[in-house]
Parts: structure tokens; C-alpha cells; sequence
């Protein structure tokens, strides 16, 4: 789908895309920025899900587990590793889920972590970095 959508946006040339079992395969500290929405729905949830999701988003992209955060215990030691020192991580998350999975990432060491939310007021991402809302990032 993500070559797909590259190459209705002319963006070929531009972009690389690799599936793999999250990080593995990559080096240590080989990047300075991790962007991730992994399945964060619990898995007994999903059948109660709009339609439009439940009917037409693969299963493998909702599903987080029994308590949705599966993926993110999976995620933080890997983003640690794989994160160049002073990097960047950011990941989506369920409105609900914002303080278990700050907690999950701090417990691997990461420093500065906060819950950012949407504009619908609700948690939305984790991140180590700016607050977009309160510190935008600069425009090349």
C-alpha cells in the first residue's frame, strides 16, 4: 500500500520501503527519526469498530493485543536501539493509552518523553520530541 500511494504521489525516486518484523534488520543507531502507528486497538474491541474500519483495515494493522499495547512492548526496545543518540521517536496511539505507553518507553531509558494530543483534545502520539502545538518544527 505504501508503494502504492508513493507512486500516485510521483514520489518513487524519493522513497524506499522495506517490510520487515518492525526493527529487525536494521543497525544500531541508524536513524534519527522513528515514526510509527502500529495496532493499538485491543483486540476484543475490534469488532465493535465503525465499518469503515473494521470492514476494510487488515485485521494485522488494528490488532494490539489483549490490552492494545502489545506492539508498543515490542516497539520501545527496538526504537531504543535503533535510535541515533539525540533521535527522534514518535508513535500513534489510542486515546487511552497515553500514560501506559510514556511509561513503556521510559522504561527503556528515554528522556523527555510526553503525550501529545489531537484536535480533538485526546492523547494521540508519544514522542521524545517538540510539542508541534507549542514548539512547530521550522520549514525548510
Amino acid at each position: 500500500m505504501a508503494r502504492e500511494n508513493a507512486a500516485n504521489l510521483d514520489l518513487n525516486d524519493r522513497a524506499t520501503f522495506l517490510r520487515t518484523e518492525w526493527a529487525a534488520g536494521f543497525a544500531d543507531a541508524s536513524f534519527d527519526l522513528v515514526a510509527s502507528n502500529p495496532p493499538y486497538i485491543p483486540t476484543d474491541h475490534i469488532p465493535g469498530l465503525d465499518p469503515e474500519v473494521r470492514d476494510h483495515d487488515p485485521h494485522l494493522a488494528l490488532d494490539g493485543g489483549p490490552d492494545g499495547l502489545q506492539a508498543y512492548r515490542d516497539l520501545a526496545p527496538e526504537v531504543k536501539r535503533i535510535l541515533k543518540p539525540g533521535g527522534v521517536f514518535a508513535v500513534e496511539i489510542g486515546w487511552d493509552q497515553g500514560p501506559q505507553v510514556k511509561a513503556l518507553f521510559e522504561a527503556q531509558g528515554f528522556a523527555d518523553v510526553k503525550v501529545i494530543k489531537d484536535l480533538g483534545d485526546r492523547h494521540r502520539v508519544v514522542t521524545n520530541g517538540p510539542d508541534p502545538r507549542t514548539n512547530p518544527i521550522p520549514q525548510a
